[in-house]
This record gives C-alpha cells, sequence and structure tokens, in this order.
C-alpha cells in the first residue's frame, strides 16, 4: 500500500488504481513514481493517503475550525493588501456576453506548447490557439491532495485546496462563491461539465452538481476504449459530440471539458517519430500523449463549430497539474545529449499554460507574469467583463491582466518571481488563509465585512 508507493524504485509508473485496505478506499500504484519528487509538489491523493513532501501521508479527516480575531486580521490584511494591486487594463470585457468553453488537460506543462520534434509539431491546435490569443506562460501549479480536481476547484472558487485533505471529498456542505453562480448571475449562463472518469473515486457529481453550482454533469459515458486508466479522449470526443447533439447547449453557456489521456504512464499512440532512447523514455512517451491530445483537441473544436457552438465563445485551455518533470524529474534530466533538446528543461520549475482564445482577439500576445492556478479566475472574470466589486473580496487570487506583481508562493513558501520582502509576508498567508475559510465555512460573506 503506502510503503509499496513510496519506495518503488521503477522507472515507469502505471495507473493508479482502486482497491480496498481495512475497509477504507485507496490508491496505489501498480508500477511506481519517481520518488525524486521535489517537496513542494503534489502527488497523487485519495481517501486515505496524500503523495506530499516527498512521502506518503494519511489524510486528515475534514476538520472544521472558528476564524479568530487573528484570523480575521489576517484575512483583512490580505484582502486590503491584494486591492493595492491594480492597474489600469484594456482587457476589462473584450469577451463580455460570449460563450465560454474550458478545455482542461491532464498533465499538460507550458513547455511543449510551439515546439516541434524532428520536424513535428507536438501541439499544433493549442499553438494556434495560443498564438491567435491571450497566452500566459509562467503559471505555477497549486494543487494539493486532491490533484487534478483541486484544480477543478482553483478554476472554479479561486481558492487554494485544504493543506491535509481534498475539498472534493471533505468539504462538500460548504458555501463558496464559483465560477457557474457569477456566470449565471450576471448573464444567464447555463453551466455543463465533461468528464469521462466515470467511475472516479473524486467526487465530482455531487461536489459539481451540488455545491459548486454546475447545471449539468455529465460523467455517464461508455468506458469502451481506455488509455492510461481512463476513457481515451478519442472515445470521449465523440460521445461528447454526440451528447452536444442529443442535449444542445443553450447560450449564453458555460461548457467546462475534462481530457484524460494524457495521464501517467503517458501510453498512447505513437503517432510522433521519436528517435529509440527518446521513443521509450518517459519524455517521449509525453510528448507523444500530449500530441495525441493536442489532435483529439482539434476534434473536438472541429466538431464544435460544425454545430455553431464556437461563434461569440471564449475558449480557455488550461493544464490541471505537471506532467513529466512533476513525476520524473530524475529521468528527464538523465538523457542523453543525442536526443535531449534544450527546451526539455534540466530542471523542475515547469509551468502550466493558460491560454485565452478568441476570434475577436486582434492584439494576441505573451504575458511572461508569473502566476498561480487561483488567480486564473480573477483573470477570467476580467476578460467577461464581470465588475470586480462583485468577486474581488471573496477571490483570493489576482487579475493577471492588470496586476503589477509577477509571483506564485508555493504551500512550502519558495517564491517564484519577485516580492519585496513586505509583499512577500502577507502573500504567503494566502495558503493558511485559504484552509481557514474552508474549514470554518467562511469563504462567501465574510470578507466584505
Amino acid at each position: 500500500g503506502f510503503n509499496q508507493l513510496a519506495e518503488t524504485k521503477n522507472a515507469f509508473p502505471g495507473r493508479m488504481n482502486v482497491r480496498k485496505d481495512n475497509g477504507q478506499k485507496v490508491l496505489f500504484s501498480n508500477a511506481g513514481l519517481d520518488k525524486r519528487i521535489r517537496a513542494k509538489h503534489t502527488g497523487v491523493g485519495g481517501d486515505g493517503f496524500c503523495f506530499r513532501h516527498g512521502h506518503v501521508a494519511a489524510v486528515d479527516p475534514m476538520t472544521t475550525a472558528v476564524m479568530s480575531e487573528q484570523d480575521e486580521t489576517v484575512r483583512k490584511t490580505y484582502f486590503d493588501w491584494k486591492l493595492q494591486d491594480n492597474k489600469d487594463s484594456a482587457f476589462f470585457g473584450q469577451s463580455t456576453g460570449k460563450n465560454l468553453l474550458i478545455i482542461q488537460v491532464e498533465s499538460l506543462e507550458n513547455f511543449v506548447i510551439g515546439q516541434s520534434v524532428n520536424g513535428q509539431e507536438i501541439t499544433p491546435t493549442l499553438h494556434r490557439l495560443a498564438r491567435g490569443g491571450y497566452h500566459f506562460s509562467n503559471i505555477y501549479e497549486q494543487v494539493k491532495c486532491g490533484n487534478s480536481s483541486d484544480c477543478d476547484f482553483m478554476m472554479m472558487t479561486s481558492l487554494l485546496p485544504p493543506n491535509k485533505s481534498y475539498v472534493f471529498g471533505s468539504y462538500t456542505e460548504n458555501s463558496y462563491l464559483t465560477l457557474p453562480q457569477i456566470l449565471k448571475q450576471h448573464g444567464g449562463y447555463q453551466s455543463s461539465y465533461y468528464h469521462g472518469a466515470t467511475d472516479s473515486i473524486w467526487n465530482y457529481q455531487d461536489m459539481l452538481s451540488g455545491t459548486l453550482g454546475v447545471d449539468t454533469v455529465h460523467m455517464d459515458y461508455e468506458q469502451d476504449h481506455l488509455l492510461n486508466g481512463y476513457l481515451s479522449d478519442e472515445s470521449f470526443v465523440r460521445q461528447t459530440l454526440e451528447k452536444l447533439d442529443a442535449q444542445p447547449l443553450s447560450t449564453p453557456f458555460y461548457a467546462h471539458v475534462v481530457t484524460c489521456s494524457s495521464h501517467i504512464p503517458f501510453i498512447t499512440p505513437q503517432n510522433l517519430f521519436l528517435a529509440d532512447e527518446l521513443g521509450k523514455h518517459p519524455m517521449g512517451q509525453y510528448l507523444q500523449a500530449i500530441h495525441y491530445v493536442d489532435e483529439q483537441i482539434g476534434v473536438l473544436l472541429t466538431g464544435m463549430e460544425q454545430r455553431g457552438l464556437l461563434e461569440n465563445t471564449l475558449i480557455m485551455v488550461v493544464g490541471d497539474h505537471g506532467g513529466i518533470h512533476k513525476y520524473y524529474p530524475h529521468y528527464v534530466s538523465g538523457l542523453s545529449e543525442d536526443v535531449r533538446e534544450d527546451w526539455f528543461l534540466q530542471d523542475e520549475k515547469y509551468t502550466l499554460p493558460l491560454i485565452f482564445y478568441d476570434a475577436d482577439i486582434t492584439d494576441a500576445q505573451q504575458f511572461p507574469v508569473v502566476g498561480g492556478q487561483i488567480d486564473v479566475l480573477p483573470s477570467l472574470l476580467h476578460l467577461l467583463g464581470i465588475p470586480p466589486e462583485q468577486y474581488e473580496m471573496t477571490l483570493l487570487g489576482r487579475n493577471l491582466f492588470a496586476t503589477t506583481r509577477s509571483f506564485c508562493i508555493q504551500d512550502d513558501g519558495e517564491l517564484y518571481g519577485t516580492l519585496r520582502d513586505e509583499d512577500y509576508e502577507i502573500a504567503k498567508t494566502v495558503y493558511y488563509l485559504s484552509d481557514m475559510l474552508i474549514r470554518s465555512d467562511t469563504a462567501v460573506g465574510r470578507a466584505s465585512d
């Protein structure tokens, strides 16, 4: 169980499986992960353990708390400091009233966007969106024990997940200010969610349709073709388009689509020609997997365009967490110079892509600003023209289109980007603050006191 995952020396991990252990549902690996994962990285989690800080630790049960006067001071100081960070932005409201399509991609890192290997572009679909839209290339992951489900949570709430648990399993009765709620209130949007992990242990269905306020959750997919332990994206896209035919989206809509085929161990159809060493290496397998997923995203977009669903639509693409550099950092650096490319990255400071694409964008650009996953939602709402006073005292993240600060702090205190010492001391409290807001169920209705 726990020791098997923590101590395995196998180079290539298999899928994470569910089994019963003393009556508890836990995850285990049938092959293993690179145990040299750095402390700040989150590993896989589940009902029983959390792979974090280089070892496997038990997940704490749901705990509650009461915000003390000192906690309220921390909250007020943080939000006051956050509100000081605003500059004029010409991007506000550029996509007001448009439909929203979010594509959340498993294990997608930014370094592959726009790159080619042996003359073959790895992500032609995503690169087309990136070079025709707004591409943020320095977004760092902030997931914890919930891994992919934590990404869903941050995309919809701009809150950090709890420290030693996963919110989709422990804090399902809380009140949150969420993206589906905001869009329904300010534009009458109908929200829908599409995910092929029918038997997921992460409690998606109840959390999304109940707590987070998604109108329709589609997770009833026929498991007819599996890749890396999940429904293949080829089948997922085909069935999603069938669902769109059977249950057409009413406008304005917010559709959230989650792909899975680039999950570890990255075993997918081999559509790229790679040298033998690279082709058999985790890096080569990762490039193949991302290329395969990119192709399926292209099929999805073409299908939606043919159905008239991309007219007047803002597309947002995000990676849910790291991939090759998160799970295999040691093996990446061990590639020989004959096949290693400079852009493969030699360290673990990988980032996730954040792409906004709208056919009406005329000033496409790449943004170097450093941010984290909690900064995505405020930035999205800025483009959609939602007045900031409706959410700025509740969402913990900042608007990357209007920020004067370029940083992301990890839960171990490591700083990416730059901050003055006095700003760092305030910024790093966000992890404690978010944990307290969740455990005390005061994430909504207290920040504007």
